[in-house]
């Protein structure tokens, strides 16, 4: 490896690293996905992304860990970091209408659309413990690129509860119609 080489290794932003093993931790298999992925650009949150995930034998296929604000409807604390928990659906209709979800003081509010997805996800978080079940968590569907996103604060304590918690999300997101 060339000394240009080795000190942008040294340099680059390890987060995604750090998250990836977290996961790996909890019993997940994730691994950090080739620089340049197009999940990196999905959201038009501010900031940056500093690297993408990529999960195997999960509705979530992909996790992009940002660096920056997060988006001001979001409702997610303004930190330097958070995670966007990527769910494909390729059953999702292109006409869909912007379903914007926030998970805060204990309930799902926002447009929904008629889905009763609110209603749904209020419901499963009963099942979740009370430690994970105090984060704010936005979800978003994106009907251009045919998947969900699930963003959240990024956290390192409670890693298995919370990948738990967002798979539950994930697979109520795809029973979705």
């Amino acid at each position: 490896m060339s000394l240009l080489a080795s000190m942008r290794e040294a340099l680059r932003d390890h987060t995604p690293d750090r998250v990836a093993e977290a996961l790996r931790r909890a019993g997940v298999e994730a691994t950090r996905a080739a620089h340049g992925r197009p999940e990196a650009t999905l959201t038009g949150a501010s900031g940056s992304s500093v690297g993408v995930i990529e999960i195997k034998g999960s509705p979530i296929a992909w996790i992009n860990v940002r660096k920056g604000k997060a988006p001001l409807d979001s409702g997610l604390a303004d930190l330097a970091w958070f995670l966007e928990y990527g769910v494909p659906d390729a059953r999702m209709p292109a006409g869909l209408p912007s379903i914007a979800l926030r998970f805060a003081t204990g309930r799902w509010s926002g447009a929904e659309h008629g889905t009763g997805l609110a209603y749904a996800l209020t419901d499963d978080m009963y099942e979740t413990p009370d430690t994970v079940r105090s984060d704010a968590i936005d979800v978003r569907a994106h009907p251009a690129r045919s998947c969900w996103v699930i963003s959240t604060d990024y956290h390192t304590d409670f890693v298995k509860e919370r990948w738990q918690l967002y798979e539950l999300i994930a697979r109520r997101l795809l029973k979705t119609r």
